[in-house]
């Protein structure tokens, strides 16, 4: 049995994973996402009241979108470069009949401000 581990406080993590899941973001999706919440906790306010305010406010910052968050078919798979989340462009989704079943297939598009650079996230169920 694998046992996780994070170095992100428990009780902080819930509450990550609370306001991630309502904006299509998973703090621990990868290495580069629990980094940079390392990161922003650095610079949290040490009042507990405050934290959630202040948590949804950098990630809604942070995390930029053209329109809406994704809705993911599967986990969150949010790309970074450098440290910093991508802009998400939108998605397309399909539906593909195949060997009598109906599969979903969707593409998750981002983009880098920085670089003019896109990428492509595809997840099916």
């Amino acid at each position: 049995m694998v046992e996780f581990t994070s170095d992100i406080p428990s009780e902080i993590l819930t509450l990550l994973l609370d306001i991630g899941r309502d904006l299509g973001i998973d703090p621990l999706g990868s290495t580069e996402s629990e980094a940079y919440f390392l990161q922003l906790l650095r610079t949290a306010p040490d009042d507990p009241s405050a934290l959630p305010v202040y948590l949804r406010g950098a990630m809604e910052r942070d995390f930029p979108i053209m329109e809406t968050y994704p809705r993911w078919l599967q986990g969150a798979e949010w790309p970074f470069r450098e440290g910093r989340p991508l802009c998400f462009v939108g998605q397309l989704e399909a539906a593909v009949k195949r060997d009598g079943c109906l599969r979903r297939i969707a593409f998750y598009i981002f983009w880098n401000p920085k670089t003019g650079e896109s990428e492509t996230i595809q997840q099916h169920d």
